[in-house]
């Protein structure tokens, strides 16, 4: 008696298992799949994934929960083909489309190191010409002296 009642048992939870697992919607199933390509370091994959999630599902959780991926993978620490620029945007669009999410403020945050990045790199950019007419002018009037 006791071995049929954990059989039983043991085959009324993988029925309850398996209803779990079917009970996600085909969004999510997608949602899933670009999150699984992420986590295997599929990032340019999992990027297109998203955007398609966006495309068939704006202003909606799962639009939201794309959005942030995209932004975050693009400034991804094992991405090779991380870009801070296009992370920047991405949060950027996040902010302004979900301005009522949870991770609004983390978005919020990211923008902001990656704008003060880029502005950095543009004022370093200016100081870098500047550097460089200097040395030759230094060069023209070394010429002139002599």
């Amino acid at each position: 008696m006791k071995r049929k009642f954990s059989v039983i048992a043991v085959l009324l939870f993988v029925v309850l298992l398996q209803a779990c697992a079917t009970a996600m919607t085909p969004h999510e199933a997608e949602l899933y799949n670009a999150d699984h390509l992420f986590k295997a370091g599929e990032y340019d994959h999992a990027i297109a994934a998203y955007k398609t999630l966006l495309q068939k599902n704006p202003g909606s959780d799962i639009a939201a929960d794309a959005q942030f991926a995209i932004a975050y993978t693009h400034v991804y620490y094992d991405n090779p083909n991380i870009n801070y620029t296009l992370a920047m945007g991405e949060f950027k669009r996040f902010l302004t489309l979900y301005p009522n999410d949870s991770r609004h403020e983390e978005a919020q945050n990211w923008y902001k190191v990656l704008k003060t990045l880029y502005d950095t790199k543009g004022e370093n950019n200016a100081l870098y010409k500047k550097i460089q007419l200097l040395k030759q002018l230094d060069i023209q009037r070394e010429r002139s002296k002599h």
